[in-house]
């Protein structure tokens, strides 16, 4: 595992296996993210965890360009009766057909503080996305949240109904006469790695 810090050294090694960027703070650089989209249409592998309360419009132009939508949001899970757990604990028990998630059908996984993206059917040829993890009906997306947002209740004007989906996955094949295929892999919160309910 090696850190590398894109604004000093705008490369990606060409023997990397997997770039993560996990739970950012603050946006990247359009230059940074150049040399991110060079490394996934090569045929690079990416994982992005972006929470909620963050915003990140240069990544999200990125996902953009590969058909998903980044919510600049917060879902909530209302009715969730689960000891420790509050309404920012996102229930996920429906699954996309992506082999990725295969080992967790049956089983009830929890995202927590996740914002939601949505997919979408781009112009752009040689791109395929897809959800992997949808909530539950009882769910909404808290749309413009930051940290410094105090009660939250659901507002019809405002904010989407769920079932949302918290995580999504794709393919970008590469342009012009290259044959390479890229992949990604984004979540909508970093803190899954510590979810103490993972895969109930």
């Amino acid at each position: 595992v090696t850190t590398m810090k894109l604004v000093e050294k705008p490369e990606i090694p060409a023997d990397c296996s997997l770039l993560v960027i996990a739970g950012p703070r603050g946006d990247y650089l359009p230059q940074e993210v150049e040399v991110i989209r060079t490394y996934v249409t090569g045929g690079g592998r990416l994982m992005l965890l972006l929470d909620s309360g963050v915003e990140v419009p240069e990544l999200a132009k990125l996902l953009a360009e590969w058909n998903v939508v980044v919510g600049n949001d917060l879902v909530i899970e209302l009715g969730i009766q689960l000891e420790g757990a509050g309404p920012g604990m996102t229930i996920v028990r429906s699954y996309g057909s992506s082999p990725i998630v295969e080992p967790l059908r049956d089983r009830m996984t929890l995202f927590p503080l996740a914002r939601s993206f949505a997919v979408t059917k781009g112009p752009k040829t040689g791109v395929i996305a897809e959800s992997l993890c949808e909530t539950t009906a009882d769910s909404f997306a808290s749309a413009d949240f930051s940290p410094r947002t105090g009660e939250i209740k659901y507002r019809p004007d405002k904010d989407t109904k769920g079932p949302l989906a918290v995580a999504v996955s794709g393919t970008v094949r590469g342009e012009g006469n290259t044959k390479s295929e890229g992949r990604f892999v984004t979540l909508g919160t970093s803190s899954l790695a510590a979810n103490n309910y993972l895969n109930l």
